[in-house]
């Protein structure tokens, strides 16, 4: 009787344990154990968690310094940033963590030209222990393909600021930066251009016309001078020294001329070889906001095609200045032209004003050129071609248009004022109310009524020519 007792207590004990869940592992567990493996290199936080059957569990993953997370698996999870998630639940499972080396790329990284160097400078990197410096002569320098582009060079363990010396002046140097920990690398910096140069001294003395042809029986021809028609003026000076390949540039450009192509801050710009695109940037040089004559020092203006903007080669101005100094004793009339006439009035001393408010180039010393210096920059070949080749339909600018875009669009905007008051004299009196004007399609000066809207070109510093 006893025996059977015992018996029934054991079966009825059993079936309990079964209907409360026991035995560990059945399908009818409730909660379950995740566990976290993590490799060298970082933490994860908790590193176990209970979690009820079908919820989720939530891990943080916090690499140590010089490190990242390089793969993280298991228990169906799901990585967002440095917070791990699995999916749901239904069974014991495992989340492994591995990191691996990594160092940030440099930031803000910049190269000054000087004379023939370059000084790079970035922002520090933490835990860096020193960085590397790649740089070319040819664009699109990185780690990887330095050694087959031009001049392409490495050089090892450089901290910033960093001097490069013994370069080329003239010539567009292309950089980029890493940083190292150990025997790992950071990703490269974007690519930076910078272009040593001199410091400037212009040439001096006037430029020279242009012409580097000479006429023979009234047609244009190469050959100077031409066979039967000597003393030309193409045979002479600059114009005939570049024809031959013989005069030394500071920059570029038609014939005798020497530009060079500046920045918004009055920087030269490292690409100089590029075309004036409206939609273009500075940074590919195909975009400028200033031409520096090499000869005559002279930095001018450069026009933009954009009706909204203040320096739209279309607006038009009168001839206007109070300073009865230099006004040769007419003040001319007060905003009579047409321009954004909602922002300035339309007048050279408005356009003047503007202009150096808003520190073109960066600067603030602009000012109307007088006509001698409009003149400076005339290509004379351009004209002789028109006059040998006539029936042209359009104008073609007087002026090298590779450095001096937007100056000529049609037969009525090419006109620019001078700051020269005329002084000419007619029929017994002096006439104050007129000034000088330069028509760039004809290389011609002109005296007008200083209440005709003509077109502006502004100019600053150098050396002035009389």
């Amino acid at each position: 009787m006893f025996q059977c007792l015992k018996r029934l207590l054991c079966v009825v004990l059993i079936a309990g344990l079964a209907a409360c869940g026991g035995g560990g592992g059945s399908d009818e567990t409730q909660s379950f154990t995740v566990s976290i493996f993590a490799y060298n290199g970082g933490a994860v936080t908790p590193t176990q968690v209970q979690v009820t059957r079908g919820q989720s569990a939530e891990f943080q993953v916090t690499p140590d310094k010089g490190f990242r997370i390089q793969s993280v698996s298991g228990c169906n999870a799901v990585l967002s940033g440095q917070n791990y998630r699995t999916g749901p639940i239904t069974a014991n499972c495992t989340v492994n963590v591995g990191f691996e080396p990594y160092i940030a790329a440099p930031g803000n990284i910049q190269a000054e030209a000087g004379d023939g160097q370059v000084t790079f400078s970035w922002d520090s990197v933490n835990g860096a222990e020193a960085y590397h410096l790649y740089y070319a002569t040819e664009a699109g320098i990185t780690p990887d393909n330095f050694t087959m582009l031009e001049n392409g060079t490495w050089v090892a363990q450089v901290s910033s600021p960093y001097v490069l010396t013994g370069l080329e002046n003239y010539t567009s140097y292309y950089a980029t930066i890493s940083a190292t920990l150990g025997e790992h690398e950071s990703p490269w910096t974007q690519q930076v251009v910078a272009r040593p140069q001199a410091p400037f001294s212009s040439v001096g003395g006037l430029n020279d016309t242009g012409l580097n042809s000479c006429l023979a029986d009234n047609e244009l021809v190469n050959e100077c001078p031409a066979v039967g028609f000597p003393g030309q003026d193409g045979e002479h000076g600059r114009d005939a020294l570049a024809r031959a390949g013989q005069l030394q540039k500071i920059g570029g450009g038609r014939a005798g001329f020497d530009f060079t192509k500046l920045g918004a801050n009055g920087e030269v710009l490292p690409i100089q070889h590029q075309s004036w695109n409206e939609q273009g940037n500075e940074a590919d040089g195909t975009r400028w906001s200033c031409v520096r004559d090499n000869v005559t020092g002279l930095i001018w203006e450069v026009k933009v095609n954009n009706p909204n903007h203040l320096q739209h080669w279309e607006h038009s101005y009168s001839w206007y200045n109070p300073d009865s100094t230099t006004n040769g004793g007419d003040a001319g009339v007060q905003n009579d032209g047409v321009c954004l006439w909602s922002q300035i009035e339309c007048d050279t001393q408005a356009y003047v004003q503007a202009i150096n408010e808003n520190g073109l180039c960066g600067a603030q010393n602009w000012r109307l050129p007088n006509r001698q210096e409009l003149l400076s920059i005339i290509d004379h070949n351009v004209i002789l071609a028109d006059q040998t080749n006539p029936g042209s339909i359009l104008p073609e600018a007087a002026v090298d248009t590779d450095y001096f875009p937007n100056m000529v669009f049609d037969w009525s905007r090419t006109q620019y004022w001078s700051s020269s008051s005329s002084a000419n004299w007619l029929y017994g009196r002096h006439q104050s109310e007129q000034a000088w004007f330069v028509d760039f399609a004809f290389a011609t000066p002109v005296t007008s009524n200083k209440g005709w809207d003509y077109q502006l070109i502004l100019v600053r510093s150098g050396s002035e020519i009389r």
